[in-house]
């Protein structure tokens, strides 16, 4: 019976074998508990983990929503995947018909902060028109 840390995976996508093994190295003889159930909120993920008696959770969510997570006293742990080839893919994404991207699983982190810099939009800038030929056609100023 596992001793160890009691893990919830948040994802509508299991873990690659990769993220199975990197996780029992981490975590050694730990349950792994997969939350596949949509969520409407980064409040409802905390209760289900809450609810799930969780040590660790791995989330696959939009970053406002991991914000929201650590706001609330969780420190969720985040699956870096990069951009590969086809040849060295754990996983793909297709969206469309024929565009399909590549990933490949590098490693686990906790995720401690998620900021977003902001830069005013500065409206005093003029606009300029270009013709076909990429000289100026002319300039609006606001």
């Amino acid at each position: 019976m596992p001793t160890g840390k009691k893990i919830i995976w948040v994802s509508r996508h299991a873990p690659l074998k990769s993220q199975i093994s990197e996780l029992e190295r981490l975590f050694p003889k730990h349950t792994l508990v997969i939350e596949k159930r949509p969520f409407s909120s980064a409040e409802q993920i905390v209760k289900r983990f809450r609810e799930a008696e969780g040590d660790e959770m791995v989330v696959v969510a939009p970053w406002s929503v991991m914000r929201q997570i650590i706001k609330l006293g969780i420190r969720p742990i985040y699956a870096e995947m990069k951009p590969t080839t086809s040849a060295d893919a754990e996983s793909v994404i297709v969206s469309g018909r024929k565009k399909r991207r590549y990933y490949k699983f590098v490693g686990f982190s906790y995720c401690t902060d998620v900021s977003l810099k902001l830069e005013p939009i500065d409206t005093r800038n003029p606009t300029v028109l270009l013709n076909p030929d990429g000289s100026i056609k002319s300039i609006v100023k606001s």
